[in-house]
């Protein structure tokens, strides 16, 4: 828990801004056309939410992270192609879902074992 705690406190802002900023280029969408972004991730947000509870109530097993990446990648391909995909900052993400189990069980090995 205070592990949680500490993550959402210390690094929360830098998730939202990676999410909202870096996996779909912004500068895909100039102009007028930035209405259609805001418009997009608010649709993969909505989409996200509903699929999260859709998912809780059947109890699926469901990551709210990969939910709403998917949701936010879904969206820049349909509306811009793959070039509004930032596959560099996907990659990190994505690398970062598999590393965070294995740390997780070093840290908690070390300190509980």
């Amino acid at each position: 828990s205070i592990c949680e705690f500490l993550g959402v406190s210390l690094m929360g802002s830098f998730v939202s801004t990676t999410l909202a900023h870096e996996v779909v280029f912004p500068s895909s969408f100039p102009g007028q056309e930035l209405e259609l972004f805001v418009i997009g991730m608010f649709s993969a947000l909505v989409g996200s939410a509903i699929w999260l509870g859709v998912a809780t109530f059947l109890k699926l097993p469901v990551s709210t992270t990969q939910t709403i990446v998917g949701g936010i990648v879904g969206f820049g391909l349909v509306s811009k192609g793959a070039n509004a995909i930032n596959a560099t900052e996907l990659y990190e993400i994505i690398i970062s879902w598999f590393l965070s189990p294995v740390l997780g069980a070093l840290f908690s090995a070390t300190l509980f074992g």
